[in-house]
């Protein structure tokens, strides 16, 4: 889990060991909140501009930590008294001092909420012997524990490996076995650690995608080759893991979660193809990537206005056929054709206007995206959305009346925005999903899913009340 911190330490600025503070750091995880009391103010804090300094250095009890990304919210002057430093943090790594803002790293391991139940595996073997002889009260009960075999798969810069951990303390006449697994990424080279970051992003929207469900990342081990643990002498003990702490936008304590389990997801590990699937994932989001953060954006985070959540997700929607499937009106050169002959005729002085008003006229509309989209998905949301035509006409049509504000736009209420965005939201998943080789037929068996189409009653309602606010007929034109 992502444990809270709350320790004593002494801290100073990169470069300047010999002036130290002693002070209070604060990581709160649920609060989002990394905090930095200092007692007193730096002595050359004045000279160097304070608020310039963006990395603090320091020790909290054995451990060397970084407050990174950081800046002084107030400083406080009393007299008399105890001067102190107010600092605000945005990510803090612990075992190391981290010198440069981008340092490169060869590993991270993460663990996940839930991962376990949706890997669906585990080393733990329960036994109760009830055929003993009648005159014995007790039924005997064991277990015993084999760690669960390694599955690795390679992606283009390196390999990713889903592994088990346990922790077993010995106590007289207590039995305590706890076993989790983690999802550890091994490069071949070592990456900066915005690389890294969106490999991490990447695996966390994937784990959403398939869980359905929000994902808390609950730790993350940096491995660093340059940065190396050492004995007392002086000996080298290898690579030293340095734990990032950052600051997460919604995390649930594991004591205030609900667990999750098949039924309440879209694909399991194994429907996701393994290992192998979340390879090609890391490998195939790239492409989309731009698109699937805006795309994610209503799952990470905790609230949205519903109008700010259908505009994000139809968005990222058309971001994602734009750089999946691309596509045009009009074949690229009889357009360029059509367009020489409209400059032929309009004035010269008006050639920039021209040009600017039409640079996205053979851009597919929203409505055919939409229609794309839900046709590459198969059958797999036939169910869910109905007739896809009227389905991307009305969500198209809602769109503009959004992003094109004026006294005649019609309003729609939140519940109505909340299902169309949730039927987005459900076929481009499935587009993602197939676009990283999942395989087809296992998504179409989950058509008629409780998973897949639990608000389609809902989406039905919605779309039946958006289209006579719009006026729309039977056939998907505005009636007059």
């Amino acid at each position: 889990m992502l444990e809270s911190l709350d320790e004593l330490g002494t801290f100073w600025i990169p470069g300047r060991e010999d002036d130290k503070l002693s002070g209070r750091l604060i990581f709160n995880p649920k609060e989002s909140e990394i905090s930095l009391l200092l007692v007193g103010s730096f002595s050359d804090a004045d000279s160097m501009g304070m608020r310039d300094v963006e990395r603090i250095f320091g020790w909290v009890g054995k451990k060397k930590v970084t407050v990174d990304r950081c800046f002084t919210s107030s400083s406080k002057v009393s007299s008399p008294g105890v001067n102190s430093t107010s600092i605000i943090g945005n990510r803090i790594f612990l075992g190391a001092h981290i010198e440069v803002d981008d340092s490169s790293f060869k590993a991270v391991t993460l663990s996940f909420s839930d991962l376990g139940n949706w890997a669906s595996k585990s080393g733990i073997v329960y036994k109760m012997d009830s055929g003993r002889a009648s005159d014995v009260q007790d039924e005997v009960f064991s277990a015993s524990y084999v760690v669960p075999e390694k599955e690795l798969s390679w992606f283009d810069r390196g390999k990713i490996i889903l592994s088990y951990r346990r922790h077993c303390p010995l106590r007289r006449r207590e039995i305590h076995l706890e076993e989790w697994p983690t999802i550890t990424i091994e490069y071949a080279t070592d990456q900066p650690l915005s690389s890294i970051w969106q490999d991490v992003g990447a695996v966390h929207d994937l784990l959403i995608l398939c869980m359905d469900g929000h994902v808390a990342v609950d730790r993350c081990i940096l491995e660093s080759t340059s940065l190396r643990k050492q004995d007392l002498a002086g000996g080298n003990l290898g690579p030293q893991a340095i734990e990032l702490l950052d600051l997460p936008i919604r995390y649930t304590p594991p004591q205030e979660r609900k667990p999750r389990y098949y039924h309440d997801m879209l694909l399991s590990f194994e429907e996701l193809g393994g290992i192998d699937g979340v390879a090609r994932w890391i490998d195939s989001h790239r492409r989309f990537r731009r698109s699937l953060e805006s795309f994610m954006s209503v799952r990470h985070a905790d609230k949205i206005f519903a109008e700010n959540r259908f505009l994000n997700v139809t968005y990222a929607a058309e971001a994602f056929h734009r750089a999946v499937y691309g596509g045009k009106e009009m074949e690229e050169g009889s357009y360029n054709a059509q367009m020489d002959r409209w400059l032929e005729v309009t004035p010269e002085e008006h050639h920039e206007w021209l040009i600017n008003r039409l640079r996205y006229a053979n851009e597919p509309s929203l409505n055919k995206r939409l229609q794309g989209l839900a046709q590459s998905c198969g059958s797999s949301v036939r169910g869910l959305i109905g007739e896809r035509g009227k389905w991307a006409y009305t969500l198209a049509q809602v769109r503009n009346h959004l992003t094109h504000l004026s006294e005649e736009s019609h309003r729609f209420s939140g519940e109505e925005l909340n299902w169309l965005s949730e039927s987005v939201y459900s076929v481009v998943r499935v587009c993602m999903l197939l676009e990283s080789g999942v395989d087809s037929s296992v998504l179409d068996r989950k058509s008629g899913s409780h998973r897949m189409i639990w608000y389609k009653d809902h989406l039905r309602q919605s779309i039946k009340s958006v289209r006579a606010k719009l006026r729309l007929g039977a056939s998907g034109s505005i009636t007059t």
